[in-house]
C-alpha cells in the first residue's frame, strides 16, 4: 500500500506539490474528484478528551476538523479510568472506549480486537492511528486479516523513545513500512523517521493546528489575573507541563538577571508536573518572590484570557537525548500566536516549524542563557517590534495552522491512497 508518491502534498510542507497548485486546471479537476467522496474513517488513539495534553489536543483537533468537513469519523479511545468494562458509545459522537491495560502485549491484543470489531460493524476500511504503538501495531495486525488502508501520525517522543529497544524499534519500522503514509508533525520528526530507513516517498509532514474560534471568541476572564501582584506588570508567560526538558530553569535565571533592568517584570508559569517543587525551590533561591507565580493546572477555557494578558510568551525546551525526550512541535507557540503574542523559543525538536524566526518570534540556541536574556531584553524594550511579531504570528496561524486546514490536507492524502467513494 505504501511506496507511491503522494500527488497532492510534498514532504517539506502541507501545501500542494508542484503541478497541483490551486487555481490550475489539474488541481481543480483533482479537487472536484475528491470532494465527491465522503470518507468513513476510524481514528485510534491512546489520548483523547477528557485526558489532557498535546497528544489529546492533536487527536481531538484532527477528528473535529474532519467531521467539520462532513466526513464520518469513528473514534476509538481509552477509558480515562482504564476500567475493565465493555465498550460504550456516545452515539451522537461515535466515540468508543476501550480499557487501557498496563501490559503492553495485552494492550495491543485488546485494542486489535476492538479495531477489528469496529471495522466489521461499520464497514470501515481507513484507519488513522495517533501513534505507531499501540495503535499502529494493533492496526497492522488487523491489516493481516482485512484489506484496509492505515496511516500513522508521528509526534516526536513516540519515534525517539523506541530506539533504545531493538525489539520495539523493529516493530516501529515494520508498522511504518506497511502503512499507506506516515504523517510526522514537523521536519524534525520526519528526519528521524527517514533515518530509520523509511523511504521519503512514504512520509508527508502534517503539522499541528488549533481551533481559532476557541481562542478568538472566548469571552471568559480569569480570576488569576485579578491578583494585585499582576496589576500594572509586564508579564512573560510559559504554558506547559513542568517537566525537565521544558527549560523553565533557564527562564527563571534570565528573569533574575533582568530584574534590575525591568523592575515591573513578572514571570507567570502555567501548568503542573514533577518538576514543580524543584522549580519553586530554584525561584526561592534566586530571590524571585513576587516576580514568579506558579498557577498549577489551569482549565483550558481560562487560557485565552491568560494569553491575552501577557506581554510575550517564552518556552525554551531542550532535547534530553539519553531519554529520547524532545519537543516534537510545540503547539503552545501556535496558541500564543493566535492571541497575537510574540514568542521566544529554542532551536530544539520541531519548534523551528512552530516559530518563524524574526517573523513571529525569536529562536535561540538550545540552553543558551545569554541568548535568552538578549532575546527577552530586545522584545521588552522594543514594544512595537514585539507587537508586530505577535500580529505576524496571528496571521500565520490563521493562514496555515488551523485544524480545518490540516484536516483538508489530511483528507486529500487519504483520498489519494484509499480512493473510496460514498462509503
Amino acid at each position: 500500500m505504501s511506496g507511491s508518491r503522494d500527488p497532492a502534498v510534498s514532504l517539506a510542507t502541507n501545501r500542494p506539490a508542484q503541478g497541483l497548485e490551486k487555481g490550475n486546471k489539474k488541481w481543480r479537476r483533482f479537487d472536484r474528484e475528491i470532494q465527491m467522496a465522503r470518507l468513513r474513517v476510524l481514528f485510534v488513539t491512546v489520548d483523547y478528551p477528557p485526558l489532557i495534553g498535546g497528544m489529546s489536543e492533536h487527536a481531538y483537533g484532527i477528528v473535529k476538523g474532519l467531521r467539520d468537513q462532513g466526513e464520518e469519523v469513528f473514534v476509538l479511545a481509552p477509558r480515562p479510568d482504564g476500567a475493565l468494562r465493555g465498550d460504550s458509545i456516545r452515539s451522537e459522537e461515535r466515540i468508543y472506549r476501550y480499557p487501557l491495560l498496563n501490559s503492553p502485549i495485552l494492550r495491543i491484543l485488546v485494542l486489535s480486537y476492538f479495531i477489528l470489531m469496529l471495522l466489521l460493524r461499520h464497514r470501515i476500511r481507513v484507519v488513522l492511528n495517533n501513534t505507531w504503538s499501540p495503535c499502529g501495531i494493533s492496526t497492522y495486525l488487523v491489516s493481516r486479516l482485512l484489506r484496509i488502508h492505515y496511516f500513522i501520525h508521528a509526534h516526536g517522543l513516540d519515534v525517539l523513545e523506541p530506539r533504545r529497544s531493538a525489539f520495539w524499534r523493529s516493530w516501529m519500522i515494520r508498522v511504518m513500512r506497511h502503512s499507506d503514509r506516515i504523517l510526522p508533525v514537523s521536519r524534525f520528526t520526519a528526519e528521524k523517521i527517514l533515518r530509520l530507513g523509511i523511504p521519503k516517498e512514504a512520509v508527508t509532514i502534517l503539522s499541528n493546528g488549533i481551533d481559532p474560534a476557541r481562542w478568538l471568541e472566548s469571552k471568559k476572564s480569569s480570576g488569576l489575573l485579578q491578583r494585585d501582584s499582576l496589576q500594572g506588570k509586564r508579564i512573560i508567560l510559559s504554558v506547559s507541563r513542568l517537566v525537565k526538558r521544558k527549560g523553565h530553569d533557564l527562564i527563571l535565571r534570565a528573569v533574575e538577571r533582568l530584574s534590575g533592568e525591568f523592575p515591573d517584570l513578572v514571570y507567570l508559569i502555567v501548568g503542573d508536573g514533577p518538576e514543580r517543587e524543584r522549580l519553586e525551590s530554584l525561584a526561592k533561591g534566586l530571590h524571585l518572590d513576587g516576580r514568579v507565580i506558579f498557577t498549577g493546572y489551569v482549565k483550558s477555557e481560562d487560557l485565552p484570557a491568560i494569553y491575552s494578558a501577557c506581554d510575550l510568551f517564552v518556552l525554551t525546551p531542550a532535547e534530553i537525548r539519553d531519554q529520547g525526550d524532545v519537543e516534537g512541535f510545540g503547539i503552545v507557540f501556535l496558541e500564543a500566536g493566535i492571541m497575537g503574542k510574540a514568542v521566544i523559543g529554542s532551536r530544539s525538536g520541531g519548534i523551528e516549524d512552530a516559530v518563524a524566526h524574526e517573523q513571529t518570534g525569536l529562536l535561540i540556541p538550545s540552553g543558551d542563557q545569554d541568548a535568552l536574556e538578549q532575546a527577552l531584553r530586545t522584545l521588552l524594550h522594543e514594544r512595537a517590534y514585539c507587537s508586530q511579531l505577535g500580529q505576524n504570528g496571528k496571521e500565520r496561524v490563521l493562514k496555515d495552522y488551523t485544524w480545518s486546514r490540516v484536516a483538508a490536507h489530511l483528507r486529500t492524502i487519504i483520498s489519494c491512497h484509499a480512493g473510496q467513494r460514498g462509503k
